[in-house]
């Protein structure tokens, strides 16, 4: 329930749903440990009853989130289960797990609710290298993968054209971009992978340049970049795609 905000890693909509940090790793994969404090979810129980959502979320790479309604947690995560004030549990296969010492584990399947809360998630800044120096933005191979952005670069002057491509350093790679041009090269969307050029490999090479319905030039492809949107989005439905709307420009002026 509730209205639809946007939801931004970078600012999540506090004043109304119960978010939580998550960022913890092992072995270099997310691992959702979490808790949450009776007192605060009564807090927002006194302001909106159940109607908000326990939202726990990740503000770097892989970003991820999950947006669980908090009537679902009410009605599986007994009060048995407290540890003091607070719930303890993580999420483990999209299986949500509360943990007491002496009960039987308490579960909520939070599949449908990955990365699933609002229609777009915007952040005002580009991310920062993935394991690169500010002013390096290395070709990558097949051979030297990694973590990375795939992005969707549109130019004002190329009107139903989208550009497709792979970097370790986006903020550097779309000012490298407006060095020869006289159009404005504008990041629409970006998602971040763990194997970033394989990624956009596959986009090229299996989905889109073989596609009848429009023309492709190497990276360059005839769509708008919503319809560029929904193929990166079927192609890879795990990983949220990102919008760096109120990108300042003023930080790429030449």
């Amino acid at each position: 329930g509730g209205e639809a905000t946007m939801f931004d890693p970078f600012d999540p909509p506090k004043d109304r749903h119960y978010c939580r940090l998550a960022n913890a790793l092992k072995n270099g994969k997310p691992q959702f440990h979490l808790d949450w404090t009776k007192n605060v979810a009564q807090k927002y129980m006194s302001t909106y009853g159940s109607d908000f959502c326990l939202i726990f979320y990740r503000d770097e790479p892989p970003m991820m989130y999950y947006a669980i309604p908090y009537d679902l947690i009410e009605e599986t995560i007994p009060e048995s289960h407290l540890d003091g004030s607070r719930w303890h549990g993580y999420i483990e296969d999209n299986v949500l797990k509360v943990t007491k010492r002496g009960h039987k584990m308490a579960t909520l399947d939070v599949t449908e609710f990955l990365n699933v809360f609002e229609t777009k998630i915007t952040n005002n800044r580009l991310p920062k290298p993935f394991d690169v120096g500010d002013n390096e933005d290395p070709l990558l191979t097949e051979q030297d993968d990694g973590e990375g952005t795939v992005y969707i670069i549109v130019n004002e002057f190329f009107n139903d054209w989208v550009k497709i491509g792979c970097s370790k350093n986006l903020p550097l790679r779309e000012k490298n971009y407006q060095t020869y041009s006289p159009g404005q090269y504008t990041v629409y969307a970006y998602l971040v992978s763990q194997e970033c050029y394989q990624l956009e490999q596959k986009l090229h090479n299996e989905i889109l340049r073989p596609n009848p319905n429009f023309s492709s030039v190497r990276e360059w492809h005839n769509i708008t970049k919503e319809e560029a949107i929904e193929f990166i989005k079927e192609a890879y439905p795990h990983s949220p795609v990102i919008y760096p709307e109120g990108n300042p420009k003023s930080l790429f002026e030449y």
